[in-house]
């Protein structure tokens, strides 16, 4: 699931590096279906490289699923394995189907937990860059007003020979 997730924010960023903004990515696009079907029905029509946080979730639930089916086939004992590695694994057992039974709702907390970082990443990357652009665009105009400052430091700040020290 690691790499995965990997993958589609290696993609995300490449999208956002390119476009700032990722409006004109069809790829970013939620399918339409969502108004009218339930998520599990919608799931089929995220099309293949979608990079959406709904098709990545439901790919996501789909990963998560696999992996838990492997595990409960290991703790169902459904892998195969020779009579020396029957012979070692044998006292293990109990503490493997245990660890099991703890890593399937882990696996499920971590899978919401990064879908939901998924989420928050498109949402403020975009922001992220903006804000960027902001704070070079602020570092320029600092500097020119500390040109026109040393440009108006030449002129004397008093009124020579003046009998008034104001303006009238």
């Amino acid at each position: 699931m690691n790499a995965y997730f990997n993958d589609k924010f290696d993609q995300l960023t490449e999208i956002f590096e390119k476009d700032g903004l990722g409006i004109n990515d069809k790829r970013l696009d939620t399918p339409d279906c969502q108004k009218t079907k339930t998520s599990f029905d919608c799931a089929d029509e995220c099309p293949e490289g979608n990079l959406s946080a709904f098709c990545v979730g439901m790919n996501a639930l789909d990963v998560y699923r696999r992996y838990s089916i492997a595990l409960e086939n290991v703790k169902d004992g459904d892998v195969p394995v020779t009579i020396s590695d029957l012979n070692t694994l044998v006292p293990f057992m109990t503490s493997i189907n245990s660890d099991i039974d703890a890593e399937i709702p882990e696996a499920k907390k971590i899978l919401e937990g990064t879908v939901g970082v998924y989420n928050e990443y498109i949402m403020s990357y975009p922001m992220h860059k903006k804000y960027e652009e902001i704070i070079k665009s602020l570092i320029k105009y600092k500097t020119k007003l500390k040109t026109l400052k040393n440009e108006v430091k030449q002129f004397p700040g008093n009124f020579v020979d003046a009998t008034s020290t104001k303006c009238l």
